[in-house]
């Protein structure tokens, strides 16, 4: 469930709450308390994008800092009790609406390392 934003003056942060539901058959995705933007989405609206997390329905924050020169998404996991680790089959999304489309700049962690933008079909549905 997305949760709601908390602005700052240059970033927005965006709660994504564990889903508790099936907790037996999700404990099989593994423990570990990291998180880690694997991939940005396009979408449909240029000023709305997926950021794709390496956990299998945690409690995350994605703070996102937009600048002239990139737009660095920093992921924090908040569940330390039982919390899941992705794998093929699971993986965490939150969407995000920027203040701008991300255009040519990079997407970044934190430590500056990249992260892949994927380009989607903006014809499909």
């Amino acid at each position: 469930m997305l949760g709601e934003a908390r602005r700052g003056p240059t970033a927005r942060c965006f709660h994504l709450r564990r889903a508790d539901p099936l907790g037996l058959l999700l404990a099989a995705c593994g423990t570990d308390n990291s998180a880690e933007t694997v991939e940005i989405q396009e979408t449909n609206d240029p000023l709305v994008v997926d950021v794709i997390i390496d956990t299998c329905n945690a409690d995350v924050d994605v703070d996102v800092t937009e600048s002239d020169s990139n737009v660095e998404f920093d992921v924090q996991r908040n569940d330390s009790d039982g919390a899941l680790s992705a794998t093929d089959d699971c993986q965490d999304l939150v969407r995000i609406t920027l203040d701008d489309p991300i255009g040519t700049r990079p997407t970044t962690r934190p430590d500056d390392t990249s992260i892949p933008f994927v380009e989607v079909d903006v014809d499909e549905p």
